[in-house]
């Protein structure tokens, strides 16, 4: 689940956000900041500094949807969605080595 079904959850709502920035008129970096800012924030309720860890991974995957959507929309999407399942790879194997 950690792996495929919340990266592209969460990949969902950020390109959402920055594209509801985008037609409120406001800049590429302004959208991708502020969906940045929003999931860090909600992965700070569990583990607080987690939420300052996942800042530049959100900032990554962003500004990777915003080159690639100039391709496509599914060429953003495909991007922002490897991206975030290849950062979610090294916190499921951690915790799949602490089950066993």
């Amino acid at each position: 689940m950690d792996l495929l079904v919340s990266p592209l959850a969460e990949s969902l709502v950020i390109i959402a956000i920055i594209e509801l920035m985008r037609r409120l008129k406001f800049s590429a970096v302004t959208g991708i900041t502020v969906a940045t800012l929003f999931f860090a924030a909600l992965h700070s309720f569990t583990i607080p500094i987690w939420g300052l860890i996942t800042i530049p991974a959100f900032f990554i995957e962003g500004v990777s949807y915003n080159h690639w959507r100039r391709v496509s929309f599914w060429a953003g999407l495909q991007a922002i969605v490897l991206i975030h399942a290849l950062s979610n790879l090294a916190p499921v194997l951690y915790s799949l080595e602490r089950r066993h």
